[in-house]
C-alpha cells in the first residue's frame, strides 16, 4: 500500500494526506487503533460474562464486515507494519479480562492469543473467500484461544 494508493481512492491531494499523517504507516497504525478499539467494544459483553462463544462469533462478525479494510492493513501494510499492529493489539489485551491458563505465564499466553489471532485473520481474509464467519470463528477457537485456556495439553 502507498500514499498515492490511498490519495487516489480517497479523492484527496498528496498536501491533505500529509496534512493529517506522516506516512502510510501512521495512518494504518491510526486506522487499526480505532478497529482495535471497536473489536474490544464489540467483544466487551461477551468477556464480562465469560461466554467464549459470544466473544469469537462477535469478533469474527466484525472481521467479517471489516473484510477489505483488515487486509489493507495486515496485508497491505507489510511486516513491519504488522508487527507494529500486533505490538498495539498484545498491550490493548493486556489490559482486558481474559481468563487465561493459570499454568501459563500471563504475557506469554496474551502474546500467544493475539498474534495467532491475527495470523489466523490475515490468512481468512486472503485465503478464506469459501470460508465464512463460522469458519473463522472455529479456526480462532482452535488455533488462537484453545491453547492458552486449556489447563490439559489437546489431544493429537
Amino acid at each position: 500500500m502507498t500514499v498515492q494508493m490511498v490519495v487516489a481512492e480517497a479523492g484527496i491531494g498528496y498536501a491533505t494526506f500529509f496534512r493529517h499523517f506522516a506516512s502510510i504507516d501512521a495512518l494504518l497504525m491510526a486506522v487499526s487503533e480505532t478497529m482495535i478499539g471497536e473489536i474490544v467494544e464489540r467483544i466487551g459483553p461477551a468477556l464480562a460474562s465469560g461466554d467464549q462463544d459470544a466473544l469469537l462469533k462477535a469478533a469474527a462478525t466484525y472481521i467479517a464486515e471489516q473484510r477489505r479494510p483488515i487486509a489493507a492493513i495486515l496485508i497491505g501494510g507489510g511486516e513491519r507494519t504488522r508487527k507494529a499492529i500486533t505490538a498495539q493489539a498484545i498491550a490493548r489485551a493486556e489490559h482486558v479480562p481474559l481468563v487465561l491458563d493459570p499454568g501459563l505465564p500471563p504475557a506469554l499466553a496474551v502474546t500467544h492469543l493475539v498474534g495467532s489471532a491475527i495470523d489466523v485473520v490475515a490468512w481468512w481474509v486472503i485465503n478464506g473467500d469459501g470460508h465464512d464467519a463460522e469458519r473463522l470463528v472455529e479456526m480462532l477457537r482452535r488455533l488462537a484461544l484453545a491453547p492458552v485456556t486449556a489447563s490439559e495439553p489437546a489431544s493429537r
